[in-house]
């Protein structure tokens, strides 16, 4: 027969219209690159992969979400599950989905901490050193989720305009967050336009622009204040407040600020001693030189000077930090600026020593003063910084020091690092965010290598492009359909996303809800996504494709095997020709001329289709089961 129809292929079933349907177009899916996941609900994972293996499935995942329940399974469980591997033959492959922690630091409560995020990088290199021993000959799949923080950097909503006469839709920000590394905390952006300054459009960064500036002159206002009030404060006490007969004002203020100095050090009884030696002794009861007055001033002042120094200190290592990071990137103007700083800091070292001085509080206002006046002189610093780069920045670290581990541990072995993107609404669940993660992970772990372990430039990045990549979601990535995406911009995504793809999570769902249910069942693209899988990463054919479908296993307790491989088109052999699982053959079913047809029908041909005027006599169509 012409075109490749070698059978008749039966009807379409009424009550399943895909049914022999040839619409998958992407059917170069065979069955053994679908696999399925275990119940993450338990520890008894030989059982459960198991009983996945006996379904027929040649790939699956150890998925273990919770941190408290991987900790429960004996290593020696692993260590059975590849003999369990090696015992079904080479074309079995097992991979792990990793417990979900998170990879920045980021507590729950939106604090941010470097232990952390070392804790969970340790708790990472755990799960991949089990990750090797599910097959300590290859390079086992170990998906880490990108965060685990149920809040996006920023929040991006697609809404439609009309342009140059035609409507169409537009990604606009409509809040984000910002963080401050001196804190480490975060912060919601302010998100309302300014209608003084004709604002239209929510412009992340010149919001945040706006607030460094703002915060940095409000805090510059606030110790310029402070020097000035300790500085006039003090100098009017000295002026004003003490006259000591028969002396010079210039040695009165030396004797002055020499009994402040027992005073400020609590030696009460020498301030009494010097106060009746410089015939001072009416003051005490309220005499004309008004000692213990003065003394209250200097006081005051010197807690004004005080405060006014800690912020300065403060506000200068800030930006002494920020600037240092962006003269790394190459600013040159940052550059400038840090080279004021260090000059002003060359000069107030020999006054820091009047902090500890109470008698020399009158020379340090004169330093603060200068301090402030050459902080202005600066650039805003970027105090608060786009949480988006904050959180790649430090998930990168984590990420590419888990790679780093793996190397050094097991070389040409070690596990491959998978960074899944979560459900959509979740931190760095973007596919220009998860490539940039991947990215900086791969360029960290490049250098890492050749200044830790004496790699070649070339050899560090061929092993980070093969030790860390993307773990692609296509559930969670539709439900930015709930934000207005459309089935175009869920499609965009997976096409940014696919070069750096090694891994893949099959789950449907309307865009809505987290609700894994087999491929098909849903709105999910399959066919759009796959297509540019295909097109875009040179190795998809040996990228294992995972059924996430903890939701259906939940309610219906049966596999979606069959039901992922007929949507997927898959062919039921290995040789990969028809038939199709979604196009199952009349002669053929899911098998050539199967032995109940013999039994029932005979060998002969003479029996031929209903749909083709043959009979199934007493028997429904609907059902099979006898007639009545």
């Amino acid at each position: 027969m012409a075109g490749g129809d070698y059978f008749y292929e039966g009807a379409d079933y009424g009550f399943d219209p895909a049914y022999g349907g040839t619409s998958q177009a992407y059917s170069a899916n065979p069955a053994a690159g679908i696999g399925l996941q275990t119940d993450p609900r338990t520890a008894n994972i030989l059982k459960v992969a198991s009983e996945k293996l006996n379904t027929g499935a040649t790939a699956v995942e150890i998925t273990q979400l919770t941190p408290e329940i991987f900790e429960s399974i004996p290593k020696e469980h692993f260590k059975e599950l590849n003999r369990l591997r090696k015992l079904l033959g080479n074309n079995v492959e097992l991979t792990l989905h990793a417990p979900i922690v998170e990879p920045t630091g980021l507590t729950k409560r939106g604090h941010w901490e470097p232990y952390e995020r070392e804790q969970a990088e340790k708790q990472m290199i755990d799960a991949v050193q089990k990750a090797h021993d599910l097959n300590p000959q290859g390079n086992v799949v170990t998906t880490f989720h990108s965060s685990a923080i149920g809040m996006p950097e920023e929040t991006r909503i697609w809404e439609e305009v009309e342009f140059e006469g035609k409507k169409k839709k537009v990604e606009v920000v409509k809040e984000a967050y910002v963080f401050d590394e001196r804190t480490g905390e975060l912060a919601p952006l302010p998100g309302k336009l300014s209608v003084f300054e004709g604002e239209k459009k929510f412009d992340v960064q010149k919001k945040i622009d706006t607030l460094n500036r703002d915060h940095w002159y409000k805090t510059l206002q606030h110790i310029n204040y402070g020097a000035d009030q300790g500085a006039k404060i003090i100098e009017g006490g000295l002026k004003e407040g003490v006259k000591l007969p028969e002396k010079e004002a210039e040695e009165s203020e030396k004797i002055i600020l020499d009994i402040y100095k027992d005073y400020a050090k609590g030696n009460i009884d020498k301030v009494e001693e010097k106060i009746k030696e410089f015939g001072m002794e009416g003051v005490a009861k309220g005499g004309e030189f008004k000692i213990r007055d003065t003394i209250q001033n200097l006081t005051h002042g010197d807690i004004y000077l005080r405060d006014a120094y800690s912020g300065l200190r403060d506000m200068f290592d800030q930006a002494y930090d920020a600037l240092n990071k962006a003269k790394e990137k190459g600013d040159k103007k940052a550059g400038e600026s840090l080279q004021r700083l260090d000059k002003f800091k060359t000069e107030m070292q020999p006054q820091l020593d009047y902090l500890k001085k109470p008698e020399n509080v009158n020379k340090f206002a004169e330093a603060l003063k200068k301090g402030v006046d050459i902080l202005r002189s600066i650039d805003a610093p970027p105090i608060y910084k786009p949480f988006k780069d904050f959180a790649i920045d430090k998930s990168s670290d984590t990420f590419s020091n888990v790679a780093l581990s793996a190397y050094k541990q097991f070389k040409e072995n070690a596990p491959i690092i998978s960074i899944e993107n979560p459900p959509a609404g979740f931190m760095i669940s973007r596919a220009d965010e998860l490539k940039k993660l991947v990215e900086e992970s791969r360029r960290k772990f490049e250098d890492k290598a050749v200044k830790d372990l004496g790699l070649s430039r070339s050899k560090a990045k061929e092993e980070a492009e093969k030790l860390i990549g993307a773990t692609w979601d296509v559930g969670h990535i539709n439900m930015i359909r709930k934000y207005g995406a459309g089935k175009e911009e869920v499609v965009t995504e997976a096409r940014k996303i696919a070069p750096v793809v090694k891994h893949i999570h099959l789950s449907d769902n309307f865009g809505f809800e987290h609700a894994e249910i087999p491929m098909g069942m849903g709105n999910v693209p399959t066919k759009e996504i796959m297509k540019e899988m295909m097109e875009q990463n040179k190795k998809y054919e040996k990228i294992k494709k995972i059924a996430e479908v903890g939701g259906w296993y939940q309610h219906f307790q049966t596999t979606p095997f069959a039901e992922t491989l007929r949507h997927f088109g898959s062919p039921i052999y290995a040789m990969e020709q028809q038939p199709y699982w979604g196009r199952q053959s009349y002669f053929a079913g899911y098998g050539m001329n199967p032995e109940i047809h013999h039994a029932m029908y005979g060998a002969g041909f003479a029996n031929l289709p209903v749909e083709l005027g043959g009979q199934m006599a007493g028997r429904s169509r609907v059902s099979g089961n006898p007639l009545e």
